[in-house]
């Protein structure tokens, strides 16, 4: 059913002038088709926005894939200065990667409330931003309230208001 959403979803970006490349359609293949049909929705209700869907496409697959396919193999406690008796065996990757955007950070560091909006949006948006956030480090002053005004208008995107 959900491989049959990523085909109906590839129309209707083909059907609506968006050409994806095969490297498009080969990253999508590569993950699960719920995460496909996710990020398909994100290109097709944002479409006018993005410069390249088959880019936005690729990067995202490998957001949600991580290098190798396997999401932030590399990632320890002590990669990020904590006692690994102090963080749990269940940690999510979620959880992983503020530690991780908190350890590169000099200024305000992601709190409890901008963690727990970030958990609001699927995994793969959720790491986007903080893919986003990373990259304009320095730029965002305080990232507690970019993270929090854009989960607000994503869910405000969402429901239509």
């Amino acid at each position: 059913e959900s491989q049959e959403a990523v085909q109906r979803y590839s129309k209707h970006l083909q059907e609506n002038g968006i050409q994806l490349d095969p490297s498009a359609h080969q990253a999508l293949g590569s993950i699960p088709a719920n995460d496909a049909v996710e990020i398909l929705e994100f290109v097709a209700e944002n479409a006018g926005h993005l410069k390249s869907p088959s880019a936005y496409i690729c990067g995202s697959v490998s957001r949600v894939s991580g290098p190798n396919g396997s999401a932030d193999s590399n990632w320890t406690p002590e990669s990020v200065g904590m006692n690994p008796q102090h963080v749990p065996s269940d940690i999510t990757f979620l959880e992983r990667r503020v530690l991780s955007v908190n350890a590169s950070t000099q200024g305000e560091q992601i709190d409890l409330t901008s963690y727990l909006a970030l958990r609001c949006l699927p995994e793969w948006h959720a790491k986007e931003m903080l893919d986003s956030l990373q990259a304009r480090k320095g730029a965002i002053s305080s990232p507690c309230n970019y993270i929090q005004a854009a989960v607000s208008k994503i869910i405000r995107g969402q429901h239509g208001r």
